[in-house]
């Protein structure tokens, strides 16, 4: 038997119909960007602000050295480690 040729005269394809993989592709990256990028974004200013703190964490020692010295203790003493001191 022969195959007779389909008559696809005046029938295009659209920009859907041509593009499906493309269109699903960019798609998933969307998603992927849409749920993933602000998490890592977030992990990347923290990160960033840890490397740019050149204060150091505060030790058990250096809380009992501020604790002996309470009544007295000013900002600047808590200055020199890594947080916020409220004002």
């Amino acid at each position: 038997m022969r195959k007779v040729p389909m008559d696809t005269k005046g029938e295009t394809e659209t920009f859907l119909s041509r593009n499906v993989r493309l269109i699903t592709f960019l798609i998933c990256i969307a998603l992927f960007l849409g749920i993933f990028g602000p998490l890592s974004v977030f992990h990347i200013s923290e990160y960033i602000k840890q490397q740019s703190d050149p204060r150091v964490e505060m030790t058990p020692q250096d809380l009992l050295t501020l604790a002996q010295k309470l009544p007295t203790v000013r900002p600047e003493d808590l200055s020199g480690f890594v947080g916020e001191c409220g004002h």
